[in-house]
């Protein structure tokens, strides 16, 4: 028992260790980086045409690597190894699964060598030592239940220690290594895949929305004790929370922005610096109006508000006068404008510097504290105007910007009202998403990996699959040669 603690707690030391230093490159796929479909070479050759979500997260998992640890060794892959329509989000779920495994159990020594050999050593020992100590005779010298004791304490040594073994038999881990031995172990990596490898991504996403929030910090009591006691910011942040389920076809969108070949041609308006305003020119050249100072003129914090304000506002309009078709988009738009405007409120630091949340305080500050509740007369007029004008009255409008802006933007947006006015939402919020997404910082990815994972570190991972050149191409070009955003404003493509 004691050679068998050294050992487990020496396995500990070193995952932490590996954890910590993010690095794996005892790992079989982290050494090799080519993967070539043809009958040489093992793995490669055993590799192509194996229709195993696992095998492939597997042999690419150095991409996801460089999410959380930074540049790792180029990972080169044949076109026809390439990842394509539900695959790609599917790969991206299996990968942040095994990025888990690996920060925070002990995956990265476990599914080695010396793992394999603790495991063989542990779990004989443990009940050799239940068989010595059964068929001791000295053990009746001692109390009865001190005996018991002894028993209930090495007999759930053994259960564990079997679990230990089960568990790293039946893990995603083992049906890869199956899958990458050859098509012979296929059978026994199907078994375990179609029975026990579940995703850990929770595939809900952060809310909190501006109106809910201050009308809860006008009236609520527990908002109104915690003002009093100095922990109204706080306390409106984190409890006025809520979660909201992934829409599939977001995460499908940004797929098709990152295939699209406009979105990596490094200019201007690239898909990691547009931050919405590609969209908007191109909307606004459709519509003959200037929103693009919107974006262009204000930081980040600053835009989500404004947005955010104009978006709500929009939406309450649109579903009051019945402008909303069965695409049921609106819901997308509302979960990604709420998604942004949480991490502004609740996880700042989850945003690129530099971010500012004066802008947020302050605008809530007002709201909440304003003689009238200005939210709710606005939102009002919102549901009872064809269309209404937000002009708000001059000592409101020079007490909050924000709010001015937000408004004016929402006159706009119902007086264009279109089909194509809530697809450029859409993509407007898609944008700032993968320009959020591309600037988060590494340790925020690993540390909500912990707790389901955030949306942003998969949308960080598809840019990551871009930036490697694993989207599948059709015709040696991108899956759709025309460029996504545009056509989708113009009304050419039906989300």
């Amino acid at each position: 028992m004691f050679v068998v603690g050294v050992l487990k707690y020496g396995e500990r030391v070193w995952a932490l260790m590996c954890a910590s230093n993010c690095v794996s490159s005892s790992l079989p796929a982290t050494r090799s980086k080519y993967f070539r479909p043809s009958n040489t070479g093992r793995r490669a050759g055993n590799l192509y045409g194996i229709p195993s979500i696992t095998g492939r997260a597997y042999a690419l998992l150095d991409v996801a690597r460089q999410l959380f640890e930074g540049p790792t060794g180029y990972v080169k892959v044949d076109k026809d190894f390439l990842l394509e329509g539900e695959e790609i989000l599917e790969v991206a779920e299996m990968q942040l699964s095994m990025m888990y495994d690996f920060l925070y159990t002990k995956a990265a020594v476990v599914h080695t060598w010396y793992g394999f050999c603790i495991r063989a050593i542990s779990l004989p020992a443990t009940v050799a030592a239940l068989g010595l100590f059964h068929r001791s005779s000295e053990k009746h010298g001692y109390n009865s239940r001190d005996v018991i004791v002894t028993y209930v304490l090495l007999g759930g040594a053994v259960l564990l220690e079997t679990t230990s073994v089960l568990k790293s038999i039946f893990s995603s881990w083992t049906s890869a290594l199956l899958w990458l031995r050859g098509r012979s172990f296929g059978r026994f990596a199907r078994v375990f895949e179609s029975a026990l490898l579940v995703s850990k991504w929770s595939g809900y996403m952060g809310q909190q929305n501006l109106f809910t929030l201050c009308a809860r910090g006008r009236n609520h009591p527990t908002s109104i004790i915690a003002g009093w006691m100095g922990w109204g910011d706080w306390w409106n942040s984190v409890f006025n929370s809520w979660s909201a389920p992934v829409p599939r076809d977001m995460i499908k969108s940004v797929s098709e922005i990152l295939m699209s070949p406009r979105a990596v041609d490094n200019k201007e308006f690239d898909i990691t610096n547009s931050r919405g305003q590609k969209v908007l020119t191109i909307w606004s050249s459709h519509w003959d109006v200037n929103l693009e100072w919107s974006i262009k003129d204000f930081e980040l914090d600053e835009c989500i508000l404004i947005w955010h304000i104009a978006t709500h506002l929009y939406l309450t309009w649109c579903r009051a006068h019945h402008r909303l078709n069965s695409s049921n988009l609106d819901k997308s738009v509302e979960a990604l404008s709420n998604y942004m405007f949480f991490l502004l409120a609740a996880r700042p630091y989850m945003l690129p510097n530099p971010i500012n949340r004066q802008s947020y305080v302050h605008l809530c500050y007002d709201v909440i504290n304003w003689d009238v509740d200005l939210l709710a007369f606005i939102e009002n007029r919102a549901r009872i105007s064809t269309p209404p004008q937000f002009e708000l009255e001059r000592r409101y409008a020079d007490r909050n910007k924000a709010l001015e802006r937000g408004c004016r933007i929402a006159t706009i947006l119902i007086s264009k009202s279109s089909e194509t006015t809530m697809k450029m939402l859409f993509y407007l919020w898609l944008e700032m998403l993968c320009y959020t997404a591309y600037r988060c910082d590494a340790y925020c990815h690993a540390k909500h990996l912990s707790d389901g994972g955030e949306v942003m570190t998969t949308v960080s991972l598809l840019m990551m699959y871009r930036s490697n050149g694993l989207f599948k191409r059709e015709d040696n070009s991108y899956i759709n040669r025309r460029d996504i955003i545009t056509d989708a404003v113009q009304g050419n493509i039906i989300i």
